[in-house]
């Protein structure tokens, strides 16, 4: 990708664009700004597991728009338990990545159903995290047959300690 694409896709997405790019050195996530730094997922993301204590604010896979993040108010019957999130994690479909669910939560609840709840570290931005995770890029390498045959199908825990992403300090963001 070329440096101008990366900076119209940059500017159009509401992030700023820079005056110099560099190899990330991984095929999918092509060419990044100089001065930024490429990491392991698990570094910047922690994957959280905790159950929810109650059913406030359930979101499941049918609640999201594929490939824009988008919430779609659903009268459904959830069963079983959630994993608990608030706000400013990103939530993530693993079943059948290539519908590109992905959320950033606004607010408290439980993630119901098939879902990788990831919480950004101090220093990173959910926002750009979801700009990432909705990337064509990144949802091919989750679902690609490598990534299939280590996560069975799904994208399995597994591709959290695998997959690298763009990483910029949150206050480098504003």
């Amino acid at each position: 990708m070329s440096s101008t694409g990366e900076q119209k896709a940059a500017g159009a997405k509401g992030f700023p664009a820079y005056p110099e790019y560099k190899d990330s050195g991984i095929e999918w996530l092509g060419e990044v700004p100089a001065h930024w730094v490429v990491r392991r997922l698990k570094h910047v993301l922690t994957l959280v597991t905790d159950r929810a204590a109650n059913r406030a604010n359930p979101i499941a896979l049918e609640n999201i728009e594929g490939w824009s993040g988008r919430y779609i108010k659903k009268e459904s019957d959830y069963s079983g338990d959630g994993v608990a999130f608030q706000k400013g994690d990103v939530l993530f479909g693993k079943l059948r990545p290539y519908l590109a669910k992905v959320y950033l939560a606004g607010g408290y609840g439980e993630a119901v159903g098939d879902f990788h709840v990831m919480r950004p570290s101090q220093n990173m931005s959910g926002r750009f995290s979801l700009y990432q995770f909705l990337q064509s890029q990144f949802i091919s390498a989750v679902d690609g047959p490598l990534m299939a045959r280590k996560c069975h199908g799904s994208a399995g825990k597994q591709w959290v300690t695998c997959l690298m992403l763009r990483h910029l300090s949150t206050s480098k963001l504003r």
